[in-house]
């Protein structure tokens, strides 16, 4: 009589298991295969909308100096764990949903050894698993970038969205590489772990920390990254009126979109562009402005004590900053820019000025005609 049992799997189980359940994913028809991993790429972008959403946030209190008095801001230790806490929602619908990733699919490397996968069949799995979990992330970034739901928390939500792309954009090809590697293996653990499994918990409690881990390490998921880079590209091309309220807060934002967009694709006209009477020059396509017609805007900014002059020579030499005076107050000094459109603009606030040493802290207002 076969004995029954409720202990968790041994490893030589799981290698069996594994094994068999390769076999299933290279020989599921392309179409089924598709469709899950369609459903795979959206079930991880759900996890990274989770993660950017409580990432985001923390205020600092300063001082009448400009020294930071107080920051309402968890550690970043802490903040990282929280994100990879809740980022685990993503593979645990993978795994309990049965939809198709393809960095848990690298285990099918275990029935290809066993020589009961061809490498043709197991090429064939990646190469149609990768590209429905792009088709997937892409599709729920395009959904999410038409919510708004960037603007939540008075911004914050699509400040913290911005700086995970630039901080992914910013890796070189070996750090990417090597994070990359070290984050798919915590995934193929986090899987192989869940072949122990016996019920759902058992699969649940076997993801959450591994992926936590490779969350709060600060590691690259690929298939994360088909959504987290495409929706702060989403933002940063088709939502100028966001950008020239955020812009200022992402250190580094040209990383994420170096090209300027055609002005054509965010073009509204004037009259549907106006706060109590006045008109934002941005609402003007650059065909019909008055010839030598440009947006103005002052950009006010901190600056180390002791390095006012050197910063205000510095800003003298921006192009496109028309004047640079020291102020008295709350800012040290000001910059007077003049810009065709929101990008140039952004260009030259995170680009040009922000880049300057010692400069702490900006804010851009842009001027408007009467």
């Amino acid at each position: 009589m076969n004995e029954i049992r409720i202990d968790a799997l041994l490893p030589g189980e799981m290698a069996t298991r594994a094994e068999y359940l390769g076999v299933r994913k290279a020989e599921m028809p392309a179409l089924t295969m598709f469709t899950l991993a369609i459903l795979a790429g959206a079930f991880i972008a759900l996890g990274a909308i989770f993660a950017t959403t409580v990432s985001a946030g923390g205020m600092s209190v300063t001082a009448a100096d400009g020294a930071v008095a107080f920051n309402t801001g968890l550690p970043y230790g802490v903040t990282r764990l929280l994100a990879g806490v809740v980022f685990s929602l993503g593979l645990i619908l993978v795994v309990v949903g049965g939809a198709e990733l393809f960095t848990g699919n690298n285990l099918i490397v275990m029935a290809w050894a066993s020589g009961k996968v061809t490498g043709r069949a197991l090429l064939r799995n990646w190469g149609i698993v990768y590209a429905g979990n792009f088709v997937g992330a892409v599709g729920t970034a395009v959904l999410m970038f038409l919510s708004r739901q960037y603007a939540f928390g008075s911004n914050s939500v699509g400040v913290a969205a911005l700086k995970i792309a630039v901080g992914k954009t910013s890796l070189d090809f070996w750090q990417a590489l090597a994070l990359g590697i070290l984050c798919n293996a915590l995934v193929c653990l986090a899987v192989w772990l869940t072949y122990s499994a016996r019920s759902t918990i058992d699969k649940i409690m076997a993801v959450i920390f591994p992926i936590t881990a490779f969350v709060a390490a600060g590691f690259e998921h690929s298939v994360a990254n088909m959504y987290f880079i495409p929706y702060a590209l989403f933002i940063r091309a088709f939502d100028p009126d966001f950008m020239a309220t955020v812009a200022d807060k992402v250190p580094g934002l040209e990383r994420v979109l170096p090209e300027q967009p055609d002005p054509r694709h965010h073009w509204e006209h004037p009259r549907r562009r106006s706060f109590g009477g006045r008109r934002l020059l941005v609402g003007i396509p650059p065909q019909q402005r008055q010839i030598g017609e440009l947006m103005k805007a002052y950009v006010l900014i901190k600056i180390r004590a002791g390095e006012v002059k050197d910063v205000v020579r510095q800003l003298r030499k921006v192009e496109g900053v028309t004047e640079a005076h020291m102020t008295f107050g709350p800012y040290d000094a000001v910059a007077v820019v003049d810009a065709p459109d929101i990008s140039r603009l952004g260009s030259i606030t995170a680009s040009a000025i922000q880049p300057i040493p010692g400069v702490e802290q900006t804010l851009t207002c842009i001027a408007v005609d009467v």
